[in-house]
């Protein structure tokens, strides 16, 4: 009804509604677009008074929907109309614009101008949403992080520090440690207001939510104060004390545990710095939050594992020897201790058993259901795998991808693309974002090693992690790939540290779409990628990674073929793939042009990657991530981006699949998919890829060089 009779809204009405649609989490898009549409061509918007201004960018920002037109608009009132704003006023406006991934650096200098020298008026929430603000908004040359308004507010609270609450002391650890990181130096004052902060937590006067103790052991370790973190943990997370989750609601039922993120913060720079005594602690309290036998054994394996690698034979057996003391021995297990040139009956029991081991919950938690189908695939694989077989393993995986539940695994017509590129390329070192449960990094691994390569896999959560190593063993792979852990803006810098630079041959990217061309910049800036290194991209169309598809579409220095493919597991879900070779030539690590188009497709294709988490992708099938790939293909379409090779799949015998690479001529599409899925008659391990046959874009132009004498 609201949309029909849109003329008659006035500017008040407009205001409250989409206001109270994104305060109670309303997303409807039409109803958006329309009163975007009514209020910037009738120029209603600037008639709107402060509040009513920031109340609606607010709600677009809340809501998700970067309408590029309104923020456009309202971009102009800021600069027009901010001497009138409240501190209420600029905090939101602040805010909205960040989470928007509008970052106005004229907005953000009008504010900066506006809230300075009276940071004192503002709520500790304005102040501290403000800041928020001006790290999140700090890409490109909208280098806002840099703002005196960070020392201004510094100075404000740390005479106030007993009265901040457990929210604004996490918020205040990550927004100072970000802007610490993207100025290159730490912010002045800052080190007075950690240590006051920390004082408190140490304490106990305030008690951290699961999200803000994440927060606040990254920060921490961000800043160089590790064993700060650890500590905190020690004193306060450590032996089963994880407290509840702050956030509420759908956001909560589909939040990540705080731990998944802390338990990879402190592995991960124990695992950097040697530190075999902090990881064995971190895997044995990993192991007791869980109830599963499969995931605690799991995670003793994996302190078998740092035992070996740091070459401590000694600590190496005394950890099996409590794994058979609590029965917890797994084929992993066992292979381990074949790896120690020892049987299972040589290892005698240990007289006592750790407390830590020996704690166990009475039931599992949201932690641990938040991984159910992972364990799942550790147990089928411990089931039905043969230990130091990796085809064995792969097949195990498969079974459960194809016949139980959907995984995110880049198996049938992606493994295709990937085993194509590995054969064109012969990678010696591969570098995978996002292990899962390392299918792929197996895969992978199993080729190279015939020409000495290896593959290093990373992975942001602990838990998988732990079931990716463990399954790493069963295939008998441990000695070519390494599972790094840490969010990749982290961990970059440590596969840097580790094989230097121009070391990498090959990226496969599997994480969040709309980062990937963050990712490559950061790559090409860190000088890490050979000459030429060939960068593989996957769900570039669903949920999607319309920047990445720009940035290797417009930019020289990428020779780029876009292969239109199915999902495994779901061959309803049309996709792309893009395999890239990148070259040191003009572009190389710069910035590509922005697309106005891009944004609201950004915002959108994160939408549908959350809720894929929740579900997955062969629940998102039809209306309307189906309409969202259509305007996705049609834009890119328009911007000289389209597919160039399909991949064509066809029954083999009786419990088989075979996928080949096809290319298509200039102005053909893709043939639609209408035969049946492969998931009704492939068996695990029966679903083969043709190697050769089809070259890469990359490979036909080098043939052209060569044929004209260059």
């Amino acid at each position: 009804m609201s949309i029909a009779a849109v003329a008659e809204f006035d500017r008040q009405s407009v205001s409250n509604l989409l206001w109270a649609h994104a305060t109670l989490d309303i997303v409807n898009e039409e109803v958006f677009a329309v009163f975007s549409d009514f209020t910037v061509k009738t120029g209603l918007w600037r008639q709107f008074s402060p509040q009513m201004a920031s109340n609606l960018v607010w709600a677009y920002a809340k809501v998700g929907i970067t309408d590029v037109p309104i923020f456009d608009a309202f971009a102009e009132y800021i600069n027009e109309r901010a001497d009138d704003f409240d501190t209420q006023n600029i905090s939101n406006c602040a805010w909205a614009y960040a989470i928007a991934e509008r970052p106005d650096k004229a907005v953000f200098d009008t504010l900066t101008r506006c809230a300075l020298g009276r940071l004192d008026r503002f709520r500790l929430d304005e102040l501290c949403g403000m800041m928020w603000a001006y790290v999140r908004a700090s890409v490109g040359d909208n280098k806002v992080a840099w703002s005196v308004l960070f020392e201004e507010a510094i100075v404000i609270l740390v005479p106030k520090v007993d009265s901040l609450d457990s929210q604004t002391v996490s918020n205040l650890y990550w927004i100072l440690a970000t802007a610490a990181h993207l100025r290159g130096q730490p912010v002045p004052g800052a080190r007075e207001l950690f240590d006051s902060m920390l004082v408190l937590l140490l304490d106990m006067k305030v008690r951290l939510d699961s999200e803000g103790a994440a927060m606040t052991i990254w920060a921490l370790w961000r800043v160089g104060r590790f064993l700060d973190a650890w500590t905190l943990y020690v004193r306060t997370l450590s032996d089963g004390r994880h407290p509840e989750h702050g956030k509420k609601g759908f956001v909560k039922s589909h939040a990540v545990d705080g731990r998944q993120k802390y338990y990879q913060c402190l592995l991960m720079e124990s695992e950097h710095r040697g530190d075999t005594a902090k990881q064995v602690y971190i895997w044995k309290q990993m192991a007791a939050d869980f109830y599963s036998r499969a995931l605690r054994s799991a995670c003793l394996n994996c302190a078998v594992m740092a035992y070996m690698k740091a070459g401590d034979r000694e600590g190496a057996i005394e950890m099996l020897r409590q794994i058979a003391r609590t029965r917890l021995g797994t084929a992993v297990t066992e292979s381990l201790t074949r790896r120690l040139g020892l049987r299972e009956e040589d290892i005698e029991p240990a007289d006592i058993v750790d407390i830590t081991i020996r704690r166990r919950p009475q039931q599992p938690s949201r932690f641990e259901d938040f991984h159910y189908k992972e364990a799942g695939v550790l147990e089928t694989v411990l089931a039905t795998a043969t230990p130091g077989d990796a085809h064995s393993v792969h097949a195990a995986i498969e079974a459960v991808g194809l016949k139980e539940v959907w995984l995110k695994v880049a198996g049938g017509e992606k493994a295709c693309v990937i085993d194509n590129v590995i054969h064109a390329r012969r990678p010696k070192r591969i570098l995978e974002y996002g292990t899962y449960v390392g299918y792929t990094c197996t895969r992978m691994a199993l080729q190279i090693k015939q020409w000495g390569g290896h593959v290093t896999s990373m992975e942001m959560d602990p838990v998988n992690a732990t079931i990716a190593r463990n399954n790493i063993e069963m295939a008998g792979l441990s000695d070519y790939v390494t599972v790094q852990l840490g969010h990749s803006d982290d961990s970059v810098p440590i596969v840097l540290s580790n094989y230097g630079e121009r070391s990498i041959d090959m990226v496969f990217m599997d994480q969040r779409g709309t980062k990937f061309h963050e990712d490559q910049k950061l790559l090409e800036k860190m000088n890490l990628l050979s000459e030429p290194a060939v960068l593989v991209a996957d769900n570039v169309l669903k949920p999607g990674a319309p920047y990445h598809v720009w940035r290797i579409g417009s930019m020289p220095h990428y020779t780029t073929d876009i292969i239109d493919l199915r999902e495994f597991g779901s061959a309803q879900v049309e996709d792309w793939m893009t395999v890239s070779w990148v070259r040191r030539q003009e572009g190389y690590a710069g910035d590509f042009q922005p697309q106005r188009e891009l944004v609201a497709l950004g915002r959108e294709a994160d939408r549908f990657r959350l809720r894929a988490m929740a579900t997955s992708m062969r629940d998102l099938v039809g209306d309307p991530l189906d309409e969202f790939a259509a305007r996705f293909t049609a834009e890119f379409v328009k911007l000289g981006c389209a597919s160039t090779i399909f991949v064509q799949t066809a029954k083999e015998g009786q419990c088989g699949s075979i996928s080949r690479l096809v290319r298509l001529r200039p102005g053909e599409v893709p043939p639609q998919w209408d035969g049946d899925d492969p998931k009704e008659f492939t068996q695990g391990g029966c679903w083969r890829s043709v190697i050769g046959g089809t070259p890469f874009l990359e490979q036909l132009l080098s043939e052209e060089r060569m044929t004209n004498g260059h």
